[in-house]
């Protein structure tokens, strides 16, 4: 089973923040710091995988930078 990232940047960052786990946000005495954090990672993941569809212009490296990196980055 593949799974493709949304076409854009702005469907990939939602895509993202759809997947993300927010109760264990909402329930921490920091939500709006982790909040900020999250958004940095979201955008930083969606601008990984759009570049990604450049080939060698938009890496050197094939990176596989999938959700389960952001899940690491969140921990």
């Amino acid at each position: 089973m593949t799974l493709e990232p949304p076409s854009g940047l702005k469907q990939n960052v939602l895509g993202t923040y759809d997947s993300l786990d927010w109760k264990d946000v909402e329930e921490s005495p920091k939500a709006d710091i982790i909040k900020r954090l999250l958004f940095g990672f979201c955008f930083f993941h969606a601008i990984v995988q759009d570049r990604r569809k450049f080939g060698p212009i938009g890496w050197n490296i094939p990176y596989a930078f999938m959700n389960e990196e952001l899940v690491v980055c969140r921990i």
